[in-house]
């Protein structure tokens, strides 16, 4: 039995009892609860992007479906104050069916657009469409249609507009696809009913926030 010893080798094998494995928990739930605030700092911190706005020529709403309130109204300020000179959105291409990225662009589209900036007391023909295809990855394609839009319209410098918490994502993306335009990008991260201080407080700021926080990963490791 001996020669066995030369291949194995015996080891004493420690186990967590119940009242270790409890112990654990506790120790885990007073760590994430007592530190609850510096989580959500550098959650909050990894999507969103540093205000840097100036001067600048074009200030562009990048949205999704529709824009948000929040950001017309700061699109609308900033032209007022002299910080940009014309008004830009993104205007998604008609798509039949749900594409897999999950924007569904309806008919009549720019009608609808028109009535989100009515509403907040502004005419859509202070703005100018900027159109964007639908195609994964949408924030990379949506960023290289605007840039080159707006450098065919032989503008260089711009202010772009967009959620907070896709503020991150979004500003790396256009401020890598102007520099290699000539367009120098300003970023202004704009905050709505879900902000920086309760987006954890419900579920469609969490999944905002997780979602991006995914994204961002993804885009650092695979968009380029």
């Amino acid at each position: 039995m001996k020669f066995i010893h030369y291949f194995f080798k015996k080891k004493t094998v420690w186990k967590t009892t119940w009242i270790g494995k409890f112990s654990i928990l506790i120790l885990m739930l007073i760590l994430f609860f007592g530190m609850k605030g510096l989580w959500l700092n550098v959650i909050t911190s990894f999507v969103t992007a540093e205000d840097t706005t100036k001067k600048a020529e074009a200030i562009v709403i990048e949205h999704w479906n529709r824009p948000s309130r929040s950001s017309i109204n700061t699109a609308f300020r900033l032209l007022s104050e002299g910080i940009g000179k014309a008004v830009f959105v993104t205007e998604y291409s008609f798509t039949k069916g749900k594409p897999v990225n999950g924007i569904e662009i309806p008919r009549y589209y720019r009608e609808i657009l028109a009535l989100y900036f009515k509403s907040e007391g502004f005419d859509i023909g202070q703005v100018t469409m900027i159109p964007v295809t639908v195609k994964d990855p949408v924030t990379w394609n949506t960023a290289n249609d605007v840039t080159d839009f707006l450098k065919h319209q032989g503008i260089t410098s711009m202010i772009l507009l967009t959620p907070w918490y896709h503020s991150r994502r979004s500003c790396d993306v256009y401020l890598e696809l102007g520099k290699g335009k000539g367009i120098t990008v300003f970023c202004k991260p704009v905050e709505g009913e879900i902000n920086r201080e309760n987006w954890w407080r419900s579920h469609n700021g969490l999944d905002a926030v997780f979602s991006e926080v995914a994204k961002r990963l993804f885009y650092i490791v695979a968009v380029r």
